[in-house]
């Protein structure tokens, strides 16, 4: 028989709060990654990842142009940030690792969450790194998620 102990899970499924906890949001968005996000489509490319960037500039015609599905900054000189660039539809994941707050933007006439068009969004610092999902709703709406690595 076997030991369901050893094969079940300990981590549950979703926080105090009813987030889907980190682990659980991993594992459901690489099966959506295999599957070609959830339309069956065969061969759907996987996750692009950065690693090891640097937040650029100190405006958001200065930022750095964010390039992969899943980023993370280590290098955060005060008062620098990113720029979102995936297609609607689509999310990038941002993990700040860095000793400051970092500053996302949206591309030129974008919005956050509810900000002002073209305001960055905060990601602060801390001695636990900091991921925030982005997710591009319109060609210029995006909505936001916070994970934080446990």
């Amino acid at each position: 028989m076997t030991n369901l102990g050893a094969v079940i899970p300990t981590t549950p499924l979703v926080d105090a709060r009813g987030f889907v906890t980190v682990p659980y949001y991993q594992f459901f968005n690489q099966i959506l990654q295999r599957t070609g996000g959830a339309a069956g489509v065969e061969g759907e490319k996987p996750a692009t990842v950065g690693t090891g960037l640097a937040a650029t500039g100190a405006n958001q015609a200065t930022a750095l142009p964010l390039e992969n599905d899943w980023n993370e900054v280590d290098s955060v000189p005060a008062g620098t940030g990113v720029i979102l660039t995936c297609p609607v539809g689509n999310r990038q994941l941002v993990w700040n690792v860095g000793a400051n707050a970092l500053l996302i933007y949206p591309p030129n006439g974008g919005n956050i969450d509810a900000k002002a068009p073209n305001a960055a969004y905060s990601l602060a610092s801390a001695a636990t790194p900091k991921c925030q999902s982005f997710f591009r709703l319109t060609s210029t709406q995006w909505r936001t998620d916070q994970l934080q690595i446990p």
